[in-house]
């Protein structure tokens, strides 16, 4: 494989399962090192371990999207280096029937699939600067 990530740094939320883990699979095998962020800590831990195995290293971040606190850590994690922001997760609301879905789902789905991202993208932003 070639290595059009070499020495570049990306973040990469929804790390845990599908879009996110292939991603987070072809930019480290392409040279790129990951910061893989996911609300479950189980299946970053087998991700890690996954990558260890094979010599590859990631660093990894669980928490919550929503919370400033995990997104501080995000941004700590990253550190001074950051040229990819990859805003992979996100949530259902199950296909509840509009008249059954009530109010704090529909919340903690603009929250997720929204809110998160932009303050993801604004602090990326603010440390690119």
């Amino acid at each position: 494989m070639n290595s059009r990530f070499d020495r570049k740094v990306a973040i990469i939320t929804g790390a845990g399962s599908g879009i996110g883990k292939a991603t987070i699979e072809r930019f480290v095998n392409e040279g790129g090192e990951a910061i893989a962020v996911d609300v479950s800590e189980a299946r970053l831990d087998q991700l890690a371990a996954e990558f260890h195995s094979h010599g590859k290293k990631i660093r990894t971040v669980h928490g919550d999207l929503t919370s400033e606190k995990t997104i501080s850590e995000i941004m700590s994690v990253a550190g001074s280096r950051l040229d990819i922001l990859i805003n992979n997760a996100g949530i259902m609301d199950d296909f509840v029937p509009l008249d059954e879905l009530d109010d704090e789902l529909w919340d903690r789905v603009l929250a997720v699939n929204l809110t998160a991202v932009m303050k993801l993208s604004r602090a990326s932003y603010r440390d690119w600067e």
